[in-house]
C-alpha cells in the first residue's frame, strides 16, 4: 500500500479483493451499498503507489453517511469517508472526504479525464476543462 492506510477503528474499514485489469475495474462493487466502483485520480501529494484507485461515490452510502457522525464523535473534524479501493493490492479503506463533491471532479469517465497540470513559464497550471 501506500503512505495511506485506514482511519484507525473506522468501520467497515479494512476489506480485501482481488487485483483486477483495469478493463474489470467496473465489476467492483461497494460492500456496503452495492454500487459500482468508480475510478478516480488519487491527488498527486498524496503517497499512493498508483496513480487511480476505485472509490464508491454514492452519496445514499450508509458507510459515507454514518462517517459524517462517526469522524465528529471520533475525531472532532467534520468530515467523512468513502470506501477506496486499490486494485492493485487489493487493500481497502476509507478516503477522508470534505464535502459531498470532494475528489468527484477526479472521477474518470471514458468521457472526461480529470483536469491535467501543464506547465507555463516554469510553473505548473491547472488546465480548464479537463483536457
Amino acid at each position: 500500500m501506500g503512505a495511506r492506510g485506514a482511519l484507525k477503528g473506522a468501520p467497515g474499514a479494512a476489506g480485501s479483493a482481488a487485483a483486477a485489469p483495469p478493463a474489470a475495474r467496473n465489476k467492483h462493487t461497494c460492500p456496503h451499498c452495492g454500487a459500482v466502483l468508480q475510478v478516480f485520480a488519487l491527488p498527486e501529494a498524496g503517497g499512493w503507489d498508483q496513480k487511480y484507485h476505485l472509490a464508491c461515490f454514492n452519496n445514499d452510502c450508509p458507510y459515507y453517511r454514518k462517517g459524517w457522525d462517526w469522524m465528529m464523535s471520533q475525531y472532532n473534524v467534520k468530515v467523512s469517508y468513502r470506501y477506496r479501493l486499490d486494485t492493485a493490492s487489493g487493500c481497502a479503506s476509507p478516503i477522508a472526504v470534505w464535502s459531498e463533491t470532494a475528489l468527484v471532479d477526479r472521477i474518470v469517465t471514458k468521457a472526461r479525464k480529470p483536469a491535467k497540470k501543464q506547465k507555463k513559464g516554469g510553473r505548473t497550471v491547472q488546465r480548464k476543462g479537463g483536457t
